[in-house]
């Protein structure tokens, strides 16, 4: 099979798209906190449960009281954690235009 250069860059567009997409995954697991304050039903992952918050009590469970000792670094965790969430939109994005573009 004879690949031209137009599709050899693609894919390896596709490729890089691809690993920048997992190694953002793999730092937003790593910064965004791992354990909800206090249970939240069938909610286990504090990103999902923040995004499917619909009361106080739910930014609670989340975040903990004022008094929780680590309610602060939750906080913080989560804010640094949709900062760095804009660049992984960007390298999704991408990620999908190239492996879109490769099977066109």
């Amino acid at each position: 099979m004879i690949v031209d250069a137009r599709t050899r860059f693609l894919y390896r567009a596709s490729l890089a798209a691809f690993a920048a997409t997992l190694a953002y995954t793999f730092l937003l697991s790593r910064v965004l906190p791992n354990e909800l304050a206090s249970p939240l039903g069938t909610l286990r992952t504090p990103i999902i449960a923040f995004e499917l918050a619909r009361s106080r009590l739910d930014l609670l469970a989340v975040f903990g009281a004022g008094d929780d000792p680590g309610r602060n670094a939750r906080i913080a965790a989560m804010l640094h954690g949709h900062e760095l969430d804009a660049g992984y939109l960007v390298v999704y994005n991408l990620f999908l235009d190239r492996f879109n573009a490769d099977s066109r």
